[in-house]
C-alpha cells in the first residue's frame, strides 16, 4: 500500500505543498471504508462518507513526499513525526 499512496499523492496532488499523513482506525468507518481494486488489481481503501474523528489515532505532515508507513507493533512516535491523539 505504500506505494500506491506515494502513487497516488504524485499523480492526484503534485502541486500541493505539504500534504497530511493519517493513521486511521478502519473499525469505526464501518460500511463507509470499501477496499476497490487499484493499478494493477491492488485493493487499495476508498472512504464514502464523513471521517470521523475519532478514527484518526495519528497524523505526520508530508512536505516532501517522503511517507513513511509503519506495520504491526511499531509505534507512532513524535520522533518519527508523529502526532499521536490521546
Amino acid at each position: 500500500m505504500a506505494e500506491q499512496v506515494a502513487a497516488t499523492a504524485k499523480r492526484h496532488y503534485p502541486a500541493e505543498g505539504t500534504l497530511v499523513l493519517m493513521a486511521i482506525l478502519a473499525a469505526p468507518l464501518r460500511e463507509s471504508l470499501r477496499w476497490e481494486e487499484s493499478r494493477n488489481g491492488a485493493l487499495f481503501p476508498h472512504l464514502y462518507g464523513r471521517l470521523p474523528l475519532s478514527a484518526v489515532v495519528a497524523w505526520r505532515n508530508v512536505p516532501d513526499r517522503t511517507f513513511v508507513f509503519l506495520t504491526g507493533g511499531m509505534q507512532l512516535t513524535e520522533a518519527e513525526g508523529w502526532t499521536c491523539i490521546p
